[in-house]
């Protein structure tokens, strides 16, 4: 028997998988000028700058290349295809990418021009290793492969689209005579928002190495002889100076409740000491209280400084003349406080006022800073700021091999859609649908849903997903009828339509079948993985019962569709593919709006009144 749970608020969000540090952006990255190929060494002609790209899901190693700029391509051309490496050497790198596999092609980045992330269309495997994407690939020992780190779960997407990658490198180090005293690490690696490696020690370079022998900086290195691959949007922040640290930080606490920062002055302290890192040690209970910490910093390497200010409660900071962030008594951990400044060399006076009246919860304070070759960093300690402490998840899977069904509330960038069905398979691959319209409003794969947060207080029925490995639609309704072909689509149910939902009835694999009516149109919906849970099937049946032969309805919309030679549409820049299934479909047309496109199809045109569509990513 198939599973269905209510709940009350679906909220998707990126702290399933979010970075040990809670960190904000930060300052800009450095982008590759994908103009030209100046900022490679000279290389082989397999490499091109080209506009776009089109790599064909159905043929192996397939790919086609238009003029322009903006995209490096390795097409595999010429008698003896080469890698590719920056003119520049790294050491600490904080990486951020795309690309785009050919079908069944194999890549890499090795990191250093050593270290070695495994680039491979593995589009729909079930256990990956140490060889499919995402994987540290082995070293060589004696002449034979040993070691190797498989992903913790394969995020990869079909060949053809857009993939996204972030690493955090951190270089291996050395002392003074040059031996080495830590290995190099991926400190975290996140694979279209879903992370793949934590704190992996990377002990040896990997096969394939510029060499054995391991230093403090090496190239970044795109292997081109195994296959096609393209890459765009490259951006990095390289590391080589040493995080600030408070000089001479003293602290004094004072009881009492204050208002505001200029408040505290006015009280004569309780307890006073000296500290290394901001803390909250002092605190005996979490009653009214204010803690001044006064210190210095001092500036090796002048320019700017991004700094992120969080507290429980109210606080001031200031670096010299420098006014970082003020807020009231009314500021959450989780507000981000950031201010960016220029620093010269030499030493600042800082300043922290942090005041908190009497509430429940624990107390909370940091500052986080960024600067010109240093990555982002505390200047607190730990249990200063619980917001860095990661709640382990709670994960709803489906259980028996059968689907589960949820219900609940799903916020949208819209508003809170109240009457969700979010639906998950064992094969991996989910949808949630909004039944008070009939809307595809998410589909993602991976882990269904985290209610970890259910258990928090009152719970209050929060629930949460990865927002960043799920392919968002809009939650406007799906039909309407339009009075010219100008006229936009309506983003809620027109006045005098009547939509009503019905309820569903299971199928025999247990997948639910949602019905409901539009006007007079008796409508039912199935969604259903497909091709082994690599893409979700969605066929709709319509019996009109004496509708409007007029009845419109919207496939998709998003900022881009076009349709590619092999008759796939693309969405949103080749985000995902999604394919008509049936002759019909011929009559499907795309629409400039005013925010993008839509793909739209009258239903009366429709073989046998039914609609089918598969989603591809």
């Amino acid at each position: 028997m198939v599973k269905i749970l209510f709940v009350g608020l679906i909220l998707l969000i990126t702290g399933i998988h979010s970075t040990l540090t809670g960190q904000s952006n930060g300052l800009s990255y450095e982008v590759i000028d994908l103009s030209n190929l100046e900022d490679f060494q000279e290389t082989t002609e397999n490499w091109k700058i080209g506009g776009t790209v089109f790599m064909d899901l159905y043929e192996r190693h397939a790919v086609e290349l238009s003029s322009g700029e903006g995209v490096l391509i390795n097409d595999s051309a010429g008698d003896n295809p080469q890698d590719i490496f920056t003119s520049w050497e790294h050491g600490d790198l904080d990486l951020e990418l795309q690309f785009m596999m050919a079908k069944e092609s194999n890549s890499g980045i090795y990191f250093q021009g050593r270290y070695e992330l495994q680039m491979l269309d593995s589009w729909g495997e079930k256990n990956p290793i140490f060889s499919d994407m995402g994987g540290v690939y082995q070293w060589s020992e004696n002449g034979r492969g040993v070691g190797g780190i498989a992903p913790l779960t394969n995020a990869s997407r079909a060949p053809g689209l857009w993939q996204h990658l972030e690493v955090r490198f951190r270089a291996p180090r050395f002392d003074e005579n040059g031996e080495k005293i830590s290995h190099a690490k991926l400190e975290e690696v996140k694979l279209n928002g879903v992370l793949i490696h934590r704190n992996v020690n990377l002990v040896h370079p990997t096969g394939g190495a510029i060499s054995n022998e391991e230093t403090a900086k090496g190239p970044l290195r795109f292997q081109g002889d195994h296959g096609p691959v393209a890459f765009r949007n490259i951006r990095y922040k390289m590391y080589d100076y040493s995080p600030l640290k408070l000089d001479n930080l003293t602290y004094k606490l004072y009881e009492g409740n204050f208002e505001t920062a200029d408040d505290v002055g006015d009280s004569r302290s309780t307890e006073e000491g000296s500290l290394e890192k901001i803390d909250l040690e002092m605190l005996s209970a979490s009653g009214e209280f204010a803690v001044v910490y006064h210190g210095e910093i001092h500036v090796d390497q002048p320019g700017e400084y991004f700094f992120d200010v969080r507290s429980d409660g109210g606080h001031r900071v200031t670096i010299g003349n420098e006014l970082l962030s003020e807020r009231g008594d009314d500021a959450r951990r989780g507000d981000s406080n950031t201010e960016t400044i220029t620093l010269t060399e030499g030493t600042h006076s800082f300043e922290l006022i942090y005041f908190r009246g009497a509430r429940g919860g624990q107390p909370a304070v940091g500052l986080m800073a960024e600067g010109p070759g240093i990555r982002m960093h505390s200047l607190h300690r730990e249990n200063a700021l619980p917001i860095n402490q990661q709640r382990p998840p709670s994960l709803l899977k489906p259980e028996d091999n059968k689907p589960i069904v949820f219900h609940g509330f799903m916020r949208m960038e819209d508003k809170v859609h109240t009457h969700t069905a979010a639906v998950g398979f064992p094969s991996g691959a989910h949808f949630a649908l909004d039944q008070n319209n009939g809307s595809l409003m998410r589909f993602w794969k991976g882990d269904f849903l985290d209610i970890s947060t259910m258990w928090i207080g009152r719970g209050g029925g929060n629930l949460s997903l990865n927002e960043q490995a799920a392919l968002t639609l809009s939650g406007a309704p799906s039909m309407a009828y339009l009075s010219s072909e100008s006229e936009a689509w309506p983003d809620s149910l027109q006045n005098g339509i009547e939509y009503r939902l019905k309820g569903y009835q299971f199928d025999a694999n247990n997948a639910p079948i949602f019905h409901y009516t539009f006007d007079h149109a008796e409508i039912k919906d199935s969604i259903i993985p497909h091709n082994d849970g690599k893409e979700l099937k969605r066929t709709i049946y319509f019996d009109m019962n004496g509708a409007d032969r007029n009845l419109l309805y919207r496939i998709v919309n998003g900022e881009s569709i076009s349709q590619l030679p092999n008759g796939l549409y693309q969405v949103n820049n080749k985000s995902f593919f999604l394919q008509l299934n049936n002759d019909s479909d011929n009559n499907a047309w795309i629409r400039d709006t005013s925010h993008g496109q839509e793909l739209l199809i009258r239903v009366d045109d429709l073989n046998d009144h039914s609609l089918s569509y598969t989603l591809i990513w």
